[in-house]
């Protein structure tokens, strides 16, 4: 930036602080985590889609387990008919 230089407009007095910031939030196409640390767009997108596959496997455990207890339910309401008492 030459000597003496005044940012018109408000888009480049970001680019001014975007350059003087030390953890900005997206330069050279990198994520910014905090604490200086920033990781490239495809890494950012990799770790979020892992998280992500991490919820969709637990909640599928869930319901595979509600189905079972639901099977377990069913069977008993049958045991009791076949005994004869109102369900």
């Amino acid at each position: 930036m030459p000597y003496g230089y005044q940012p018109v407009g408000p888009a480049e007095t970001a680019t001014v602080l975007n350059q003087m910031s030390p953890t900005p939030r997206l330069r050279n196409n990198t994520v910014g985590f905090g604490g200086g640390v920033g990781v490239g767009i495809e890494e950012a997108v990799r770790r979020e889609r892992k998280k992500l596959m991490g919820v969709i496997e637990r909640k599928d455990r869930e319901i595979e387990l509600f189905k079972i207890e639901m099977g377990k339910v069913v069977e008993e309401m049958e045991e009791l008919r076949r005994q004869g008492v109102v369900v």
